[in-house]
Protein backbone atom coordinates (compact mmCIF):
# COMPACT_ATOMS: atom_id res chain seq x y z
CA UNK A 1 0.00 0.00 0.00
CA UNK A 2 1.61 3.43 -1.09
CA UNK A 3 1.77 5.89 1.71
CA UNK A 4 -0.94 8.41 0.33
CA UNK A 5 -3.50 5.44 0.81
CA UNK A 6 -2.07 4.24 4.27
CA UNK A 7 -2.33 7.84 5.36
CA UNK A 8 -5.99 8.07 4.37
CA UNK A 9 -6.72 5.09 5.82
CA UNK A 10 -5.33 6.39 9.02
CA UNK A 11 -7.66 8.85 8.74
CA UNK A 12 -10.20 7.01 8.05
CA UNK A 13 -9.56 4.82 11.20
CA UNK A 14 -9.57 7.62 13.67
CA UNK A 15 -11.96 9.18 12.48
CA UNK A 16 -14.37 5.92 12.74
CA UNK A 17 -13.16 5.32 16.12
CA UNK A 18 -13.94 9.40 17.01
CA UNK A 19 -17.41 8.70 15.67
CA UNK A 20 -18.13 5.48 17.81
CA UNK A 21 -16.75 7.31 20.77
CA UNK A 22 -19.25 10.65 20.51
CA UNK A 23 -22.30 7.99 19.54
CA UNK A 24 -21.80 6.86 22.71
CA UNK A 25 -21.30 9.93 24.76
CA UNK A 26 -18.25 8.60 26.69
CA UNK A 27 -14.73 9.80 26.68
CA UNK A 28 -12.22 8.26 24.97
CA UNK A 29 -10.83 6.43 28.13
CA UNK A 30 -14.02 4.47 28.57
CA UNK A 31 -14.46 2.97 24.85
CA UNK A 32 -12.40 -0.12 24.03
CA UNK A 33 -12.40 -1.51 20.13
CA UNK A 34 -11.89 -4.46 19.24
CA UNK A 35 -10.42 -4.96 15.41
CA UNK A 36 -9.78 -8.83 15.59
CA UNK A 37 -10.39 -10.20 12.57
CA UNK A 38 -13.77 -11.32 13.40
CA UNK A 39 -14.47 -7.95 15.95
CA UNK A 40 -17.50 -6.18 15.52
CA UNK A 41 -15.35 -2.68 14.91
CA UNK A 42 -12.79 -4.57 12.60
CA UNK A 43 -16.20 -6.14 10.40
CA UNK A 44 -18.10 -2.44 10.86
CA UNK A 45 -15.30 -0.31 9.69
CA UNK A 46 -14.18 -2.42 6.87
CA UNK A 47 -18.18 -2.42 5.74
CA UNK A 48 -17.95 1.48 5.32
CA UNK A 49 -14.19 2.02 4.33
CA UNK A 50 -14.06 -0.94 1.40
CA UNK A 51 -10.43 -1.82 2.76
CA UNK A 52 -8.98 -5.27 3.71
CA UNK A 53 -8.33 -6.83 6.92
CA UNK A 54 -4.26 -6.27 5.89
CA UNK A 55 -4.53 -2.93 5.06
CA UNK A 56 -6.40 -2.53 8.67
CA UNK A 57 -4.17 -4.16 10.80
CA UNK A 58 -1.11 -2.06 8.40
CA UNK A 59 -2.98 0.73 9.61
CA UNK A 60 -3.34 -0.17 12.77
CA UNK A 61 0.05 -0.82 13.31
CA UNK A 62 0.82 2.51 12.39
CA UNK A 63 -1.49 3.98 14.56
CA UNK A 64 0.35 2.00 17.64
CA UNK A 65 3.16 3.14 16.53
CA UNK A 66 2.51 6.96 16.49
CA UNK A 67 0.43 6.76 19.91
CA UNK A 68 -2.83 7.36 18.13
CA UNK A 69 -4.22 4.17 19.64
CA UNK A 70 -2.68 2.06 22.89
CA UNK A 71 -3.46 -1.09 24.04
CA UNK A 72 -4.93 -0.94 27.46
CA UNK A 73 -5.97 -4.18 28.50
CA UNK A 74 -4.63 -7.40 28.28
CA UNK A 75 -5.99 -10.34 26.78
CA UNK A 76 -8.38 -11.00 23.70
CA UNK A 77 -6.01 -10.37 20.64
CA UNK A 78 -3.53 -8.19 19.71
CA UNK A 79 -6.33 -5.58 18.04
CA UNK A 80 -8.57 -5.64 20.91
CA UNK A 81 -9.17 -3.70 23.50
CA UNK A 82 -7.74 -0.84 21.63
CA UNK A 83 -8.21 2.76 22.66
CA UNK A 84 -8.11 5.81 20.76
CA UNK A 85 -5.37 8.19 22.55
CA UNK A 86 -5.77 11.63 22.81
CA UNK A 87 -3.39 12.15 19.70
CA UNK A 88 -6.02 10.09 17.43
CA UNK A 89 -8.59 11.74 18.41
CA UNK A 90 -7.20 15.06 17.48
CA UNK A 91 -5.77 13.70 14.33
CA UNK A 92 -9.41 12.93 13.36
CA UNK A 93 -10.92 15.88 14.60
CA UNK A 94 -8.30 18.11 12.71
CA UNK A 95 -8.63 15.87 9.76
CA UNK A 96 -12.66 15.95 10.20
CA UNK A 97 -12.47 19.85 10.21
CA UNK A 98 -10.45 19.96 7.27
CA UNK A 99 -13.34 18.15 5.13
CA UNK A 100 -15.57 20.89 6.01
CA UNK A 101 -13.23 24.28 6.14
CA UNK A 102 -13.84 26.66 3.25
CA UNK A 103 -11.70 26.26 0.21
CA UNK A 104 -8.31 28.57 0.09
CA UNK A 105 -8.45 30.96 -2.55
CA UNK A 106 -5.08 31.38 -4.30
CA UNK A 107 -4.60 34.42 -5.32
CA UNK A 108 -4.91 34.67 -9.44
CA UNK A 109 -1.90 37.00 -10.19
CA UNK A 110 0.89 35.53 -11.63
CA UNK A 111 4.58 35.86 -9.75
CA UNK A 112 7.56 37.68 -12.69
CA UNK A 113 9.74 38.00 -10.05
CA UNK A 114 12.21 41.25 -9.62
CA UNK A 115 11.77 43.68 -12.76
CA UNK A 116 14.50 46.14 -13.58
CA UNK A 117 13.54 49.50 -15.37
CA UNK A 118 15.74 52.64 -16.19
CA UNK A 119 12.54 54.33 -17.39
CA UNK A 120 8.50 54.83 -16.92
CA UNK A 121 7.17 51.23 -16.08
CA UNK A 122 3.61 50.42 -15.16
CA UNK A 123 2.89 46.43 -14.27
CA UNK A 124 -1.06 45.12 -14.01
CA UNK A 125 -4.07 45.18 -14.54
CA UNK A 126 -6.38 47.91 -14.65
CA UNK A 127 -3.91 50.39 -15.05
CA UNK A 128 -3.83 53.59 -16.24
CA UNK A 129 -1.18 52.43 -19.31
CA UNK A 130 -4.11 50.55 -20.48
CA UNK A 131 -6.58 53.28 -20.31
CA UNK A 132 -4.21 55.68 -22.35
CA UNK A 133 -3.89 53.35 -24.81
CA UNK A 134 -7.61 52.60 -25.51
CA UNK A 135 -8.48 56.30 -25.23
CA UNK A 136 -6.10 57.09 -27.72
CA UNK A 137 -7.42 54.25 -30.26
CA UNK A 138 -10.61 55.62 -29.51
CA UNK A 139 -9.30 59.34 -30.94
CA UNK A 140 -7.43 57.39 -33.89
CA UNK A 141 -10.55 55.87 -35.09
CA UNK A 142 -12.77 58.69 -34.96
CA UNK A 143 -10.09 60.44 -36.68
CA UNK A 144 -10.05 58.16 -39.47
CA UNK A 145 -14.32 57.95 -39.97
CA UNK A 146 -15.24 59.60 -42.97
CA UNK A 147 -17.33 62.28 -40.59
CA UNK A 148 -16.69 66.15 -41.06
CA UNK A 149 -13.75 68.37 -39.31
CA UNK A 150 -16.74 69.65 -37.16
CA UNK A 151 -17.85 65.92 -36.20
CA UNK A 152 -14.82 64.64 -35.49
CA UNK A 153 -13.50 67.81 -33.25
CA UNK A 154 -16.91 67.44 -31.36
CA UNK A 155 -16.86 63.59 -30.71
CA UNK A 156 -13.36 64.27 -29.60
CA UNK A 157 -14.20 67.42 -27.48
CA UNK A 158 -17.09 65.23 -26.10
CA UNK A 159 -14.79 62.05 -24.75
CA UNK A 160 -12.11 64.47 -23.25
CA UNK A 161 -14.83 66.58 -21.00
CA UNK A 162 -16.06 62.97 -20.47
CA UNK A 163 -12.64 61.78 -19.69
CA UNK A 164 -11.94 65.23 -17.44
CA UNK A 165 -15.47 64.73 -15.53
CA UNK A 166 -13.77 64.08 -11.32
CA UNK A 167 -16.05 61.01 -11.53
CA UNK A 168 -14.76 59.53 -14.29
CA UNK A 169 -11.53 60.36 -13.42
CA UNK A 170 -11.71 58.95 -9.87
CA UNK A 171 -12.93 55.75 -11.88
CA UNK A 172 -10.84 55.40 -14.29
CA UNK A 173 -7.83 56.54 -11.91
CA UNK A 174 -6.81 59.35 -13.92
CA UNK A 175 -5.28 62.54 -13.51
CA UNK A 176 -5.33 65.65 -15.39
CA UNK A 177 -1.61 64.79 -16.99
CA UNK A 178 -3.04 61.57 -18.22
CA UNK A 179 -6.21 63.22 -19.67
CA UNK A 180 -3.33 65.83 -21.42
CA UNK A 181 -1.31 63.22 -22.75
CA UNK A 182 -4.40 61.25 -24.25
CA UNK A 183 -5.34 64.69 -25.83
CA UNK A 184 -2.00 66.45 -26.23
CA UNK A 185 -0.98 65.67 -29.71
CA UNK A 186 -4.10 65.84 -31.76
Amino acid sequence: MDKLKKEALIDELLIFMNEEIEKSGNIISCVRFDFNEQGEDAISFMKVSNFSYEEVVSALNTCRSRKYITHRVLGGGKYSNLELTEEGQGRAISVEAAKYAPPKHEPTGINIGAIHASGPTQIGNYNTQNIEILFSTIIEKIDQTNASDNEKKDAKSRLKAFLEHPLTNTALGLTPTIVQSIFGAR
